[in-house]
């Protein structure tokens, strides 16, 4: 068993915070904080962005499926057992 288990939870995060002050404060503590914060934002702009493409990929095949009009039924959906809108 780790020797922080059983500790108090502030006393565990109050470490952590000592720790990563005294990253800060060394110069290549303060890099890896930099390209830690990089990587963060890179990752955020990513996920954002995901939903974006995700809504114009489900728009182009929507308009695909609306012009090929499977069978004319000018339905949403597969019709018959399928699903519909």
């Amino acid at each position: 068993m780790p020797p922080e288990w059983g500790k108090p939870v502030t006393e565990i995060f109050l470490k952590l915070y000592i720790k990563l002050q005294c990253l800060a404060s060394s110069d290549d503590g303060q890099d890896m904080m930099e390209y830690g914060f990089l990587v963060a934002l890179i990752a955020m702009l990513a996920i954002s962005g995901m939903g974006q493409m995700a809504r114009g990929v489900n728009h182009i095949f929507h308009h695909i499926y609306r012009e090929l009009d499977f069978g004319g039924s000018h339905q949403h959906g597969w019709g018959g057992g399928g699903w519909s809108h």
